[in-house]
């Protein structure tokens, strides 16, 4: 029977021995050494590799518009019509601005203020009932609607109060934000916006000029195409002054009149106004009755 002498086991040194390059001349079954680079996990795997997990995509940059601000054809029929600046009205429907463009009874077309666009509402009694299913392909212009109605806002105040136009103005400016400052009109634009729009509104009512706010008469005569406006303090205060002064101006005469003309009376080195006028001329037979009407008061 053979013998056979067991080697003893030799303990695995943790490098290799010396004077060998690498582990692959040594006789022993070592294990290769730990490499500084570690293989990505599974986990962390690039998008491009195989990968059985199913992790959320990353978020996009570009968010959808939520359904509140979707297109006409969505079921929120929230809207709003209001005086545009240019003398038409216009429909707010979500962050767009349409305009209108054609009305068939009670039902009103409104078309997207942008002209490259397809979108299109149609309303009764102000309330949206249907729009087509193209929707917008442009977004809003944020602040637009909130420009429109501000002079839109401007433009009643203008025609139902006596407040000057330059403090309106100033009023409204004030609360314009920096966002959206670039879409308002400039303020001498305005001002002249709003001196039509109050010389439009005086001649449709004359009854809050009917007397002062006393209470005495301030209205002294009116026909067709002229009117004159005078206090009795003051016509008093005129038959007593030894000079006066007329001054006449046609930039700012209500529509149906020609000239707005007023008569001022010198004292002590000033002169107070005292008489005015709205005529239909400028001719000397239309200053003659305006004077002979005014002595006869």
């Amino acid at each position: 029977m053979e013998q056979h002498t067991l080697e003893p086991e030799l303990p695995l040194p943790p490098y290799p021995e010396p004077g060998v390059s690498s582990y692959e001349e040594l006789s022993y079954d070592y294990p290769p050494p730990p490499s500084p680079y570690q293989e990505p996990s599974e986990e962390y795997s690039s998008p491009s590799s195989p990968n059985n997990h199913n992790y959320p995509p990353p978020p996009s940059p570009y968010q959808e518009p939520s359904e509140e601000y979707s297109s006409p054809s969505s079921t929120n029929n929230h809207c709003r019509i209001i005086s545009a600046y240019r003398g038409n009205v216009k429909l707010v429907f979500g962050p767009h601005l349409f305009t209108k463009d054609k009305q068939k009874k009670e039902q009103v077309y409104w078309k997207c203020m942008n002209r490259d666009c397809s979108s299109r509402v149609c309303t009764i009694n102000g309330n949206v009932i249907k729009g087509h299913n193209s929707p917008h392909n442009h977004p809003p212009v944020h602040g637009q609607t909130e420009v429109d109605v501000m002079l839109s806002a401007m433009k009643e105040r203008a025609a139902t109060t006596a407040e000057p136009i330059s403090h309106i103005v100033n009023t409204f400016y004030a609360q314009v934000e920096v966002g959206w400052a670039h879409l308002v009109p400039t303020v001498d634009a305005v001002k002249r916006t709003l001196r039509r729009v109050r010389q439009r509104a005086c001649v449709r009512e004359l009854a809050p000029f009917r007397s002062t706010v006393s209470g005495d008469p301030f209205l002294r005569y009116e026909e067709e195409g002229m009117v004159i406006f005078s206090a009795a303090d003051d016509l008093r205060f005129l038959a007593q002054s030894r000079h006066w002064f007329g001054d006449g101006t046609f930039k700012v005469t209500p529509v149906g009149y020609k000239q707005q003309y007023s008569l001022h009376a010198y004292y002590d080195g000033v002169t107070y106004p005292c008489v005015y006028a709205l005529l239909p001329g400028k001719s000397e037979l239309v200053y003659r009755k305006m004077l002979d009407k005014i002595l006869d008061r």
